[in-house]
């Protein structure tokens, strides 16, 4: 943007209008300090960012923080979409097994029968890696 004929050239600046106040403070506080203060209320919102960004460090941070301190069975299908949207595949893999873990539970929600319909590509591979213990299991 800084090297050609963009309006960011001319006035040697670049505005973010898409991201929080709090999100950017708290990116440009990583960048300076590898540090985030209120990474276990922003994780999610952060991981977003630092996906745009292309800030893997706090991406991984993100993702340590999101499965260690946040996922539950109630949150579990929206961190699912969210790790799935913005290839957090570490992620995304730990809240499968997550769901397959609790299974009994996860199919009890009703918002699993509004969510997964939408989102026929997870709910296959949630249903692979099911099958996959399941055959394991089977065959011991």
């Amino acid at each position: 943007m800084f090297e050609s004929g963009m309006k960011e050239n001319e006035q040697n600046r670049v505005e973010i209008t898409d991201v929080n106040e709090n999100i950017m403070e708290e990116m440009l506080k990583f960048i300076y300090t590898g540090k985030c203060e209120n990474l276990d209320e922003l994780a999610e919102d952060l991981l977003i960012a630092a996906d745009r960004f292309d800030m893997n460090d706090l991406k991984r941070i993100c993702v340590e923080s999101i499965y260690k301190k946040s996922l539950s069975v109630d949150n579990a299908l929206k961190i699912l979409i969210l790790a799935d949207r913005y290839d957090a595949n570490k992620l995304k893999s730990m809240v499968i097994d997550f769901i397959v873990d609790k299974q009994s539970e996860m199919i009890q929600l009703p918002t699993w029968d509004s969510i997964m319909p939408m989102h026929p590509l997870l709910l296959n591979e949630v249903c692979k890696v099911a099958l996959s213990r399941t055959s394991k299991t089977s065959k011991e």
